[in-house]
């Protein structure tokens, strides 16, 4: 039925949301087979990820999270992360890694939080200061 179609999407999404990267082999037996356009979404997720924490990917890390069997694979992928505009960066085939210059967003982990509300409270005290300065005679 539709609904549980549904269900069974959003219990998908769910647990592939709150993991790094494609199932575990011993997840996968409860969860519906992934399309190929999932399978990819879940690659460019896991990209993210990865490239949140470092900014040169080895091919062979690459290869294991993303489950893929060549480079050929992998540099396909990548090079579409780079048209969708998901990570910025360079190809280093003789070095086997990707360097990364900037990746889109993901979630948020509980320690990034604080960081973030300094920050705009910081800009809001800027933005502010400014405000009083342009008004201020001069």
């Amino acid at each position: 039925s539709v609904s549980l179609s549904l269900c069974l999407s959003l219990s998908l999404s769910l647990s592939l949301s709150l993991s790094l990267c494609l199932p575990a082999v011993e997840r996968a037996a409860s969860l519906p087979e992934l399309t190929p356009a999932q399978r990819n979404k879940l690659r460019h997720l896991s990209i993210i990820s990865l490239a949140s924490n470092l900014k040169c990917l080895p091919y062979s890390l690459l290869l294991q999270q993303l489950e893929l069997k060549n480079v050929r694979e992998l540099e396909d992928l990548l090079i579409d992360a780079v048209y969708c505009d998901i990570i910025q960066g360079k190809l280093d085939q003789r070095n086997q890694q990707v360097e990364v210059d900037c990746s889109v967003g993901r979630d948020l982990g509980p320690n990034e939080l604080p960081n973030i509300v300094n920050t705009l409270q910081e800009w809001s005290v800027s933005a502010l200061c400014a405000r009083v300065s342009y008004q201020s005679p001069a």
